[in-house]
């Protein structure tokens, strides 16, 4: 862990279950797995997610209908 309450970018993408280049790419591109990608934090040239940030994205995808909901996170 990077610090208390962060994940690196590896670890983001570890947790959302997802290759680092996928997650380096939806933060260019700001979408991730077809939504908004979860926001991250830069200090420097290093990349971090907040861990309650990340819960709270993969809950709204959760939430979302299962029509729309595609992914199995």
């Amino acid at each position: 862990m990077a610090f208390d309450g962060f994940l690196t970018s590896k670890e983001a993408a570890e947790f959302l279950g997802c290759a680092e280049i996928t997650l380096r790419a939806a933060r260019v591109s700001g979408v991730l797995f077809g939504l908004p990608a979860p926001a991250f934090k830069k200090l420097g040239r290093r990349v971090y997610y907040s861990i309650e940030e990340l819960e709270a994205w993969v809950l709204q995808i959760k939430n979302l209908p299962d029509h729309v909901n595609t992914l199995t996170v």
